[in-house]
């Protein structure tokens, strides 16, 4: 409640004590005003590079409008941070916009007129015409790198079981990752016999969102995330017995021995 409070408060600061607004209102650090009309309200700001069309930030995000603070879009009442295609219009203008200034680690509250939201159609619960209030946390920005050359000469190397070999990078914070769970992630899956890269999320710059126990990775990578959380980076080698025992991918046989990096961001 103090956040939308606050939301609204900074919307009032915008206007002069007789009721209109100050049009040649200058800049200050906590408060940025865009060339369309969009207000962006700084709680908290972070540091590094804005995002650019192609890349994906994770974020949370409520929408609300802004004559009464109804809440019509929330990643935390879902309990989901959203992993986003910058560029490709799934938010409105006017977040759109702010994305592009707006750098990891940024807490904000962005002002969005009708013309920058969804305008005198409407959508959904947002009437026509609608003026909307978002308060945004970017987490990180994704960027398309090569799978990463980690340093494995410290790595501890641990046999979990016959056919399940691990050397852990770091081991993350817990919780760990269980029965259910959701796990964001990057990874690199190579085949074990000559390391040649057969699938990896990096290059296209998206992390993998996957739930555990329904079969998207082998067990054998399912077991060490029981050991590892947020935070965590590991190599997993992986027989036939611990691999995809039905795999739909084609270039990746079923019971294929494979060696598989894995760079674990969230657990939920």
């Amino acid at each position: 409640m103090m956040r939308i409070f606050f939301g609204i408060l900074c919307a009032v600061a915008l206007w002069g004590c007789d009721g209109k607004p100050q049009e040649n209102r200058s800049q200050t650090d906590d408060t940025r005003t865009l060339k369309n009309g969009v207000v962006i309200h700084y709680v908290q700001k972070g540091k590094g590079n804005p995002s650019i069309p192609g890349e994906f930030v994770q974020m949370d995000l409520e929408g609300m409008l802004k004559k009464d603070s109804s809440i019509f879009r929330s990643s935390i009442q879902q309990k989901k941070e959203m992993i986003y295609p910058v560029g490709e219009g799934t938010v409105c203008q006017g977040v759109e916009a702010a994305l592009e200034v707006l750098v990891p680690g940024d807490e904000v509250w962005i002002e969005v007129p009708a013309s920058q939201g969804f305008g005198s159609m409407g959508i959904g619960a947002i009437p026509p015409n609608s003026d909307l209030l978002y308060h945004v946390w970017l987490r990180e920005v994704y960027r398309q790198q090569s799978p990463p050359k980690w340093d494995f000469s410290r790595a501890k190397k641990e046999d979990l079981k016959k056919g399940l070999e691990v050397w852990k990078v770091t081991e993350g914070m817990s919780p760990y990752a269980r029965l259910g769970n959701t796990v964001l992630s990057h990874f690199a899956i190579y085949r074990a016999k000559d390391s040649v890269l057969l699938r990896t999320s990096y290059t296209d710059g998206r992390p993998a969102v996957w739930q555990v126990g329904v079969g998207q990775f082998p067990p054998g990578v399912e077991q060490v995330l029981n050991q590892c959380g947020k935070g965590g980076k590991f190599r997993v080698r992986v027989s036939g017995e611990q691999t995809y025992i039905k795999s739909e991918m084609p270039e990746i046989p079923s019971n294929m021995p494979l060696i598989i990096d894995m760079e674990v961001f969230g657990v939920k």
